[in-house]
């Protein structure tokens, strides 16, 4: 159930106010009808500043303006609810019984809330010279309270993770975004560049995680720590291969160490690696497009800065048990000496999963993501069809696009591609016709 009233006003054109308030209830929260609503609000101002007389003079500036924005938005998740939820699993039997089962699918949580975002936002729209110049500089600040995931829980509840609200974050960022017509007439070239920088971290976490459990992040289960990103990157600290016999080796008590168990036992948040976001902090795109006499030629180059990504490695564990392999096995340890051109371990011929663990935890398979890429062109040519009466035709395009061209550089020399570990970012080509009437 959801309410919700607006309201505008503007005076003389320039100065302009607005607020909105909402309020949403749902089912899927609290279990006392005061707890399943959450108020939501909003309220912003503007100025025209080119509509000033100290503007109106001004021969390059069409357009400028200012505006202020506060208030807070409300999420929902689908697998989150106050009560808990079964399925029937009808193709799928029980191994003992044979016979459907009743499997739990969510945790009774009398105490779930509706995750809110507080959000300040301050700009300035602008055109210059005759709209050859135009654009947006803003800057953002996001306030995420009591936010809603997929996080570990203690398997003694029958669970092993649960969407529950574990934490907020507070997320500060500028965007840029500048538009310009580079020549008219004839030939027409227009550039459009997006550069957006972003830093987030956690303000409050509701339980503290182990150094495991930073350890073992997954894009799809986060663990926050108080002071860092949402999405961070740790590992153990990784010391290279043992000379001896190509063992991983770690750093114990501030020495090289192969003594597995003990770095586990003695790994907390504070003395594991932290390398950085999981997600880009720097991240934007630059489109060219050209047109002449019907033809049009676009170009758009996209990047993405200053994260890490951790990339699958040789699992001994899976490859002794006669599971499939993996490319870094052509690169691995053989004899003394290789420990100085590879960080891939030897085979160590048996299954050890502390030794093979503690490297695939290392900072061995820990890569810088930043990219650029090459990620679409298109080709077009339109028929000024206005003219002709033939189908009664406005316009008539066709096309070609291609998107994924190809990454033109990247600061991993491993990674074929940062983004698409576990599957192929495939290229893709359409051809179209386009046509109003």
């Amino acid at each position: 159930m959801s309410g919700f009233a607006n309201l505008g006003y503007s005076y003389k054109d320039k100065y302009l106010i607005n607020g909105s308030f909402r309020r949403d209830a749902s089912n899927l929260f609290g279990v006392n009808t005061n707890q399943k609503s959450v108020p939501l609000w909003s309220a912003g101002m503007g100025w025209i500043l080119s509509e000033e007389n100290f503007m109106a003079s001004s021969q390059w500036v069409d357009f400028a303006k200012l505006r202020l924005s506060y208030g807070f938005n409300g999420n929902t998740n689908p697998n989150a609810t106050a009560v808990s939820t079964a399925r029937r699993f009808v193709a799928a039997q029980n191994l003992i019984t044979r016979l459907p089962f009743l499997g739990v699918e969510t945790p009774p949580n009398p105490e779930l809330r509706w995750e809110r975002i507080k959000i300040i936002n301050a700009g300035l729209d602008f055109e210059f010279l005759a709209s050859r110049v135009s654009g947006s500089v803003e800057y953002y600040q996001k306030k995420g309270l009591d936010l809603l995931g997929n996080i570990p829980i203690f398997i003694s509840s029958g669970f092993t993770s649960a969407t529950l609200n574990y934490a907020s974050t507070l997320t500060k960022g500028w965007d840029l975004v500048l538009n310009t017509v580079n020549s008219k007439g004839a030939f027409q070239w227009e550039t459009n560049f997006f550069h957006s920088i972003l830093k987030d971290q956690v303000i409050e976490v509701e339980n503290l995680p182990t150094a495991n459990q930073l350890i073992n992040y997954t894009p799809a289960l986060p663990t926050p720590a108080v002071g860092r990103p949402l999405f961070s990157i740790y590992s153990f600290e990784f010391a290279g291969l043992d000379p001896n016999d190509g063992a991983p080796l770690g750093i114990l008590d501030g020495e090289p160490s192969r003594e597995y168990a003990a770095i586990y036992a003695e790994a907390t948040p504070e003395n594991i690696q932290f390398h950085g976001a999981g997600r880009p902090t720097h991240f934007g795109s630059f489109r060219n497009t050209l047109g002449y006499k019907g033809f049009s030629l676009s170009a758009n180059i996209t990047y993405r800065l200053g994260y890490f990504v951790k990339r699958a490695g040789v699992d001994y564990v899976d490859i002794n048990r006669g599971g499939f392999g993996h490319a870094d096995y052509e690169r691995r340890w053989k004899q003394p000496g290789d420990e100085r051109t590879t960080d891939v371990p030897a085979d160590p011929g048996t299954v050890n999963p502390l030794m093979n663990g503690f490297y695939l935890s290392s900072g061995a398979l820990v890569e810088k993501g930043d990219h650029i890429r090459f990620q679409d062109i298109r080709l077009a040519y339109s028929w000024n069809a206005q003219k002709s009466s033939l189908l009664g035709l406005n316009g008539l395009e066709t096309y070609l696009y291609i998107n994924n061209l190809g990454i033109l550089w990247k600061a991993s020399k491993v990674l074929p591609d940062p983004d698409f570990q576990t599957v192929q970012n495939l290229r893709s080509i359409a051809v179209g016709l386009r046509a109003s009437f």
